[in-house]
């Protein structure tokens, strides 16, 4: 299947018609067509370590030469080429973050479209419990669909810069979930063993630890 796509990039890189672009038009190429092309995979695969690579080598080398065959040195570093066009850069996409931002996305789109067949197929597939929050709490997933895998790796990108907005403390998790926009305290104490301990007897959720009046 990948090796599919990368042949496709590469024709459409060869292509005689580029040959004639500038590099500006040469980074609009990549960004409108050549990254596109994987794009269909990429919302249902994680890509390998080896794959990305050869994509962003060969977006690379498109960048700095063209479709001749004349070799160049690119001047600039494919990590600083991606970087965003605020920061001076052109603005590209590492084809690893682009897929794993996809994942994310799907994610995402679990929790605030839950009404949607595929996020309830989902959710009662994969989650331990109906709610579409737990997409960002399970700790231990069961094996499924590699579109699953994907989606389950990638969730990471959102998770670290969640938190909970606490109302009546009857579903954020005092110790495991980030609720005051920091880290969890779990994260924080960093003893398991404890935390288990006084979950016991006072109990998991934020309401738990609230007193009345």
């Amino acid at each position: 299947m990948w090796e599919d796509v990368i042949n496709k990039c590469q024709v459409k890189a060869s292509s005689w018609k580029n040959k004639w672009l500038t590099q500006a038009g040469r980074i609009q190429m990549i960004k409108s067509v050549l990254s596109a092309i994987p794009i269909y995979q990429m919302a249902c695969f994680r890509l390998s370590f080896k794959v990305a690579k050869e994509l962003d080598s060969l977006f690379k080398k498109f960048l700095w030469e063209g479709s001749q065959k004349k070799k160049k040195i690119p001047l600039i570093n494919w990590d600083t080429t991606c970087l965003i066009k605020l920061e001076g850069e052109a603005g590209l996409r590492k084809m690893d973050l682009h897929n794993r931002a996809i994942g994310a996305k799907l994610a995402w789109k679990m929790y605030a479209q839950p009404h949607k067949s595929w996020c309830k197929i989902m959710v009662a597939k994969y989650l331990d419990s109906t709610e579409a929050e737990r997409i960002f709490k399970v700790a231990n997933s069961i094996k499924g669909s590699p579109i699953w895998k994907h989606i389950w790796e990638s969730r990471s990108i959102l998770t670290e810069h969640l938190t909970w907005k606490i109302g009546n403390g009857e579903k954020a998790k005092f110790w495991r979930d980030s609720w005051n926009g920091d880290i969890s305290l779990a994260e924080e104490i960093d003893d398991m063993v404890w935390i288990n301990e006084v979950e016991a007897v006072v109990g998991s959720y934020v309401a738990d630890y609230i007193l009345e009046g």
